[in-house]
């Protein structure tokens, strides 16, 4: 296996701290959710920033978890078993 660059690394998916069972959310500090906003600042493109927007709305809603790769986001749906 090929040793990694710096940066080139990739996160684990996070769900936003909302979907988490921790007795007190509010306390706790979703750093993904930091950095995705951080990330739509730097943007330039205006239909990537809506899109990021966008995907950072829907992991709010826990529809997204969200990973970093090369320093970009990365996303998977998330679906939720009923029973």
């Amino acid at each position: 296996m090929l040793p990694q660059k710096p940066g080139e690394a990739c996160t684990e998916f996070q769900l936003h701290k909302s979907q988490l069972n921790a007795t007190s959310k509010r306390n706790l500090i979703d750093y993904t959710e930091i950095r995705l906003l951080k990330y739509i600042e730097q943007l330039e493109d205006k239909r990537q920033k809506i899109t990021i927007a966008s995907i950072l709305e829907d992991y709010k809603k826990g529809y997204l978890a969200i990973a970093w790769k090369s320093g970009r986001p990365s996303w998977v749906q998330i679906t939720k078993e009923s029973g």
